[in-house]
């Protein structure tokens, strides 16, 4: 009934979400700007933070667009209190981790 009232809408493009889905709608889960990084050890944070910070392994699962998806979803996630974006990208992260790298 809730739901009916406040419909849960997507963080990327602010259109309804269906029932089946959570957080994003499917185009724009679909339009996610990915890195496809799997070599931690061998990536661009690295390279540009050697001899900043000391990392051994980093990863990005998001390329930052400006003025796209990405900046849109940390915008919401920073600014607009939607944690539910970093609860999302946080438990995909998590699965990818521990399917890829165990």
């Amino acid at each position: 009934m809730l739901n009916l009232f406040f419909p849960q809408l997507c963080s990327g493009c602010n259109r309804r979400l269906l029932d089946n889905q959570h957080v994003l709608c499917t185009y724009c889960l679909n339009n996610l700007p990915l890195t496809h990084q799997k070599d931690t050890q061998n990536d661009q944070i690295n390279r540009i933070s050697y001899g900043l910070i000391p990392l051994k392994y980093s990863f990005s699962l998001l390329q930052f667009e400006k003025k796209g998806l990405s900046q849109q979803l940390l915008h919401n996630l920073k600014y607009k209190g939607q944690q539910q974006i970093g609860l999302f990208f946080g438990e995909w992260l998590g699965h990818f981790i521990n399917d890829n790298y165990k």
